[in-house]
């Protein structure tokens, strides 16, 4: 290796040594901690939750959504935990995969403060990020004549 590429490895990291980190290292590796705690926190109440039955890949499901929305995690409702988020995370996924439940059967939506006017808010909010990231467009079709649909406002 010769002193350049040396110079080169040195100086392509994002971090030198003895240089103060900068502000964009510094919050990607806060929003890696997190990111670890969220998960570590959807495992304690995949374990906690006695009655309900959580598969890896229900759990998968739900990291993935962890994943998503770790930036914006407060955005989905300010006024609850994190604890409260990942546990509405978990139900939607579980409902998603069809199974019926009802948030005030279970004590864990009681200790944390999760019941359907929290659940509907964060859903919702959940799924108008969704929307905004791939917002729905018509599939091009010729069975329709558009102009007859747009003099009639959308109507056939």
């Amino acid at each position: 290796m010769t002193h350049i590429e040396k110079l080169l490895d040195k100086y392509s990291s994002p971090y030198v040594q003895g240089e103060k980190r900068s502000r964009d290292y510094e919050q990607m590796i806060r929003q890696e901690r997190q990111l670890k705690k969220r998960k570590q926190i959807a495992k304690y109440l995949k374990y906690q939750s006695r009655y309900l039955i959580i598969n890896d890949s229900d759990l998968e499901q739900v990291n993935y959504l962890i994943e998503t929305f770790n930036k914006e995690f407060n955005n989905l409702y300010n006024g609850v935990g994190e604890e409260t988020i990942i546990l509405a995370f978990i139900f939607f996924v579980l409902q998603d995969n069809g199974v019926r439940l009802n948030l005030e059967d279970y004590h864990i939506c009681t200790d944390y403060n999760l019941n359907d006017k929290n659940y509907g808010l964060i859903v919702t909010r959940m799924l108008h990020y969704f929307m905004k990231q791939k917002p729905l467009t018509p599939v091009e079709t010729t069975s329709y004549d558009h102009e007859i649909l747009y003099e009639n406002h959308g109507r056939i």
